[in-house]
């Protein structure tokens, strides 16, 4: 497989070189001092909601500035449960909550439904229940689930949509005035963490295109997870990294990565699936980015080669 050359190209071929060095050397171009991730811990009021209620009148939910909390349109926030509430008939175990945001700070009375006139658009579509009393609808298109015990999740990572300024957060329920907070720690973590996109451009092989995926918050030091699926099974996938995007034609596909780093001879397991651990280096700069994308020996590709989605991953 010979690659378009790029400057300082640094070949892992065949040594299996980890992940972690690899990542550093990828990013070697642009070390700086490490950024310091923005993060706050806000107190929430266990009876305030920013959804429809019906027959009670609990507080409105408070709008969270973004701009001192150091976000804007494009970052991406981690959002998550600090302590829990008392729902009324359960004990101070409950941590649901969800969140939307808006364009302005502007929260209509309890009786209308679409309390948030500035609402946008983000996160994972949420379908909110009905009021305890009467069975008034309260769901409205644009919030998102934070935490969910009946999903088994105690946090979200979503991208601030373009015209974000407010974030509403509240407990998630239908009737809010027996709710209290008997240790007074219920509230949400926000941090500023850095962004995974999927750019597309995947080249199909035996089982359609692979996916690439990563997880983790690309803060210094914290581990990262690489996730290659529906690639040809027991086959050898080279990873290739960049500074900067190229997407230059290549063996009838697209190559996302203007390749300067490449970690070869991975091999898929018996379901197409690779696994890749590791660790974000310290000492990027805030906005940095660096390309990824998976190529695989594939007879099922138009020049015997599949590939992954391009994936950029962005520090905060």
């Amino acid at each position: 497989m010979r690659l378009p050359r790029a400057a300082g190209l640094t070949s892992c071929l065949d040594t299996i070189m980890p992940i972690d060095r690899c990542l550093r050397l990828a990013a070697c171009a642009a070390l700086m001092s490490a950024p310091i991730a923005a993060q706050a811990i806000v107190p929430l009021d266990a009876k305030s909601t920013f959804v429809h209620v019906a027959s009670e009148s609990p507080p409105g939910a408070v709008p969270l500035a973004l701009t001192p909390l150091g976000l804007q349109a494009g970052d991406c926030v981690r959002l998550r449960l600090v302590g829990d509430f008392d729902q009324g008939p359960s004990a101070d175990t409950v941590g649901d909550m969800w969140g939307v945001f808006s364009a302005n700070a502007t929260l209509l009375a309890g009786s209308q439904l679409h309390r948030v006139p500035g609402a946008i658009d983000a996160g994972a579509e949420l379908v909110t229940p009905a009021t305890f009393f009467g069975g008034q609808p309260t769901d409205v298109p644009e919030d998102f689930g934070i935490v969910s015990a009946a999903e088994g999740y105690e946090e979200v990572t979503v991208e601030v949509p373009a015209g974000a300024q407010f974030l509403f957060v509240a407990p998630a329920d239908s009737y809010y005035s027996d709710n209290s907070d008997p240790d007074g720690d219920f509230g949400v973590e926000i941090t500023h963490v850095g962004c995974w996109k999927d750019l597309g451009l995947g080249l199909a092989g035996v089982n359609g295109v692979p996916q690439l995926a990563g997880t983790g918050t690309l803060l210094a030091g914290d581990a990262l997870t690489l996730a290659l699926s529906d690639a040809r099974p027991l086959a050898s996938a080279v990873l290739i990294l960049g500074l900067s995007a190229a997407n230059l034609p290549f063996k009838g596909g697209t190559l996302v990565p203007a390749p300067q780093v490449l970690i070869a001879g991975l091999p898929t397991d018996g379901a197409g699936a690779l696994v890749l651990p590791g660790t974000w280096p310290a000492g990027l700069p805030s906005g940095f980015t660096l390309w990824l994308q998976m190529w695989i020996a594939d007879a099922a590709g138009p020049h015997g080669f599949s590939a992954s989605n391009g994936l950029s991953a962005s520090t905060p």
